[in-house]
């Protein structure tokens, strides 16, 4: 299994941080940006897996990065994190192609399952070890 990559955009600097070293710990390498031209600009260099995505950002918006990347990549699993999403604004971006909608505050557990989820199906499984699995 190859180490996946995250790419976390989010204008509150303070969680983006606390995001990057808990999924770093978990063995991601994790790029983080502030806006939705930082989203973009990263995107194009890094490549990443998955991309966590606030909406709600000063300048071009989540919707906006969104509608952009899926004109250069449809498979990418974009998860969208907001303060403040309701049902008919997740049903829009799961139909712009998200993969997943979380809102924040969110469950840690959650999101660490859902990406798990995507990493196992891009990356594959990790490899053998002589741990038992239970």
């Amino acid at each position: 299994m190859r180490q996946g990559k995250l790419l976390i955009v989010d204008d509150n600097t303070d969680l983006t941080l606390i995001m990057a070293r808990r999924f770093r710990s978990q063995g991601y390498a994790v790029v983080t940006g502030s806006d939705g031209d930082q989203a973009l600009s990263l995107f194009e260099r890094e490549r990443p897996d998955i991309l966590l995505l606030d909406m709600q950002m000063p300048g071009l918006d989540g919707a906006a990065v969104l509608n952009e990347i899926r004109k250069i990549d449809r498979d990418l699993d974009i998860i969208i994190m907001s303060g403040d999403i309701h049902a008919a604004q997740a049903r829009m971006a799961i139909v712009g192609g998200a993969c997943d909608c979380v809102a924040k505050p969110f469950d840690m557990e959650y999101l660490d399952l859902s990406i798990s989820t995507r990493m196992l199906l891009r990356c594959g499984p990790p490899a053998p070890t002589d741990a038992p699995l239970f």
